[in-house]
């Protein structure tokens, strides 16, 4: 048995894709019926989230906005979407692959509420409260209350097939509906000019026609439905108390929840044997809770949860498994970087992140295109150029090349060359060989000046053969090959060559030697001058540049098509030029960027520079904030 649920979290772009704790990880099952799977709606710092419990663990988990500011989470009648208040007061709905569409704006409520505004109270004052759609999906229910009311706001509905909306003749500012459509409502009662007026619950048969009917005591505002509609669930305004009645307003059982008290609508599982709620803890925190009702147990499932909703069905099929086929044919499901010196992998589809290697001096991740394994640097080895010692301070470092396997996490070392330092490698498509440069540093004792030569190698993964692919760059002055990047086909390979006043893109034949001897520039071949970052999508068609460095016109973030030659400069991805870091990668399906932004100066002062790693799509219209690191990689 399991259960799934939707919640909201933080909406940074990828806190990492940061992942939710694990729920109801309980001995006790929740109580699904057997072989049964149920879903949880929930907020979590401002984003929907759906996972699934089999009744003593989560089975799966996954976050379906990114937005940051949602609330009052609910779900669709057949349990596939879930509906949720934006931060702009519009309503959305979420798929389980986190597609969204509006059902309502934020400018349609508004203006239908200005026309029924009879006070000077500014429709600006009001907003939306709960929402919910109707069985057969046809009609989206909404309450919208005031700030400051007189009465308690209004309820309405908007059909989703012809779009019009229109008020219900029950007053309130809070409800719930029943599976038949009758309507739970919270309504504020006028009690004496002393005390004010109270909160109670009223009971609202379809075609909300009659009187309603006043369910339990004073001061009841936060009412549910059970999911057959049969009974009512009702807390007490600042109360640990709470009341299961039937649809009479008759008292079926009286609980106490001791020190807690729940600041907001209560949701039943759909087999009616739990009841989960939010309340703050002894120290303000909130929680998600949950009550066996058959015994009033009450446990905490999960810290930082603010309103939670139990979708109405009960599945037979799990969320894993749609969520894995609809992943099929987008590829890799994971960022690598570096933070700390530990390699670290982030989950884009479960928004985890999770720690590789705990190395302490690792840099320069790649991950390969089955997403199986992740090459990287490492300096762990404590090699250092003698040359110099005593002169340079650290003496400047060998690092290795090491291999990490995903699944297991072993480490290998894949590049031994204790004379060289080897840096900024990269898989070619098929995983078989790897491409990196080799630095090597000497002294010359007739000059007294330092030597330094860099060369490309390429190396077969399966034979341990290695074969240098440029020639030799002896000089006096340093010279660097970075943002190594294979071609879709695997043809050739792309690098940055720099150095003193050098920041140039090449391109390198990996099966014409005669033309390895002359490495073509980009800046000529593309017309992109001054490039100094590159990234190729993975069938080989764009290229991602950050070019003008040093130019007249200024940097910027270009994709170019090569079958084509057109090129162009989305406005959205031009904060992302002239910063620390540059474009690292495409997505395997080709709509997405990694870039760093917003250098932390607490860890600049350390001298090492970590960044915020977003995740933009290529049009530079949408991007998400995923982690804290170094040099990320689709």
């Amino acid at each position: 048995m399991g259960i799934a649920i939707a919640f909201l979290a933080t909406g940074v772009f990828f806190a990492g894709f940061f992942g939710a704790k694990a729920l109801f990880d309980k001995e006790k099952p929740m109580g699904a019926s057997e072989g049964g799977l149920m879903r949880l709606a929930f907020l979590q710092q401002g984003d929907v989230w759906i996972a699934e419990h089999d009744g003593s663990r989560i089975v799966e988990e996954k976050r379906i906005t990114w937005m940051g500011g949602c609330r009052s989470p609910a779900w669709s009648a057949d349990g596939r979407r879930v509906i949720f208040v934006s931060s702009g007061d519009s309503i959305l709905e979420a798929s389980e692959q986190g597609n969204t569409r509006y059902l309502l704006t934020a400018n349609e409520w508004r203006d239908f509420l200005s026309e029924r505004i009879t006070n000077t109270i500014s429709f600006e004052k009001h907003d939306l409260a709960d929402l919910a759609v109707s069985r057969d999906d046809r009609y989206l229910f909404f309450a919208v209350r005031r700030e400051k009311d007189d009465g308690g706001g209004l309820l309405a509905r908007k059909d989703l097939q012809t779009g019009t909306i229109e008020t219900l003749p029950v007053p309130g500012h809070r409800f719930a509906i029943s599976p038949n459509g009758d309507l739970l409502v919270t309504a504020w009662e006028k009690v004496d000019e002393v005390e004010g007026r109270r909160s109670a619950l009223f009971l609202y048969r379809t075609p909300y026609q009659d009187t309603g009917r006043r369910i339990g005591g004073d001061d009841l505002s936060l009412g549910a439905f059970s999911h057959d509609g049969d009974r009512i669930a009702a807390f007490q305004e600042n109360s640990s108390t709470f009341y299961i009645f039937d649809l009479e307003g008759n008292v079926m059982k009286t609980y106490d929840l001791g020190a807690l008290r729940p600041m907001d609508r209560p949701s039943f599982t759909p087999d009616g044997e739990n009841l989960v709620f939010t309340a703050p803890d002894e120290n303000g925190r909130f929680g998600l809770y949950s009550v066996l009702l058959k015994d009033g147990d009450a446990n905490k499932l999960r810290e930082d949860v603010t309103s939670a909703s139990w979708s109405p069905v009960i599945y037979t099929e799990t969320l894993a498994r749609s969520w894995r086929e609809a992943e099929k044919g987008e590829g890799q499901r994971f960022i690598a970087y570096e933070r700390g010196g530990d390699i670290y992998l982030y989950d884009l589809d479960a928004d985890v992140e999770s720690k590789l290697v705990a190395d302490g001096t690792a840099i320069d991740p790649y991950i390969s295109q089955d997403q199986s394994k992740v090459i990287y640097v490492s300096f762990k080895d404590g090699l250092v150029f003698k040359e110099t010692q005593g002169s340079s301070s650290p003496p400047l470092r060998k690092g290795q090349i090491y291999e990490a396997e995903v699944a297991s996490g072993k480490v290998r070392k894949l590049v031994d060359m204790p004379e060289a330092n080897c840096y900024s490698p990269c898989y070619s498509p098929d995983g078989r060989h790897i491409a990196f440069a080799r630095e090597t540093f000497s002294k010359d004792e007739g000059e007294g000046l330092y030597v330094f030569d860099v060369q490309l190698c390429l190396m077969d993964k399966e034979t341990g053969r290695w074969e240098v692919l440029t020639e030799s760059t002896n000089g006096w002055e340093w010279r660097g090959f970075e943002n190594l990047s294979f071609t879709g086909d695997g043809k050739q390979l792309y690098y940055i060559d720099q150095g003193e006043g050098i920041v140039e893109a090449k391109t390198i034949s990996l099966i014409d030697k005669e033309k390895r001897k002359n490495p073509k520039s980009l800046d000529e071949e593309k017309g992109i001058p001054y490039t100094y970052a590159i990234a190729f999508s993975r069938d080989g068609q764009f290229l991602a540049a950050e070019h003008g460095r040093f130019s007249p016109q200024g940097e910027r973030v270009l994709i170019m098509d090569l079958k084509s030659g057109k090129s162009s400069a989305p406005a959205g991805l031009q904060e992302f030029a002239r910063k620390p870091q540059n474009v690292t990668s495409f997505s395997p399906d080709g709509r997405f960027l990694l870039f760093g932004l917003s250098v932390h100066t607490e860890v600049e002062a350390k001298n090492v520079r970590e960044e915020d790693i977003y995740v933009v799509s290529v049009d530079g219209k949408e991007k998400r904030k995923i982690a804290v690191g170094r040099n990320p990689t689709f």
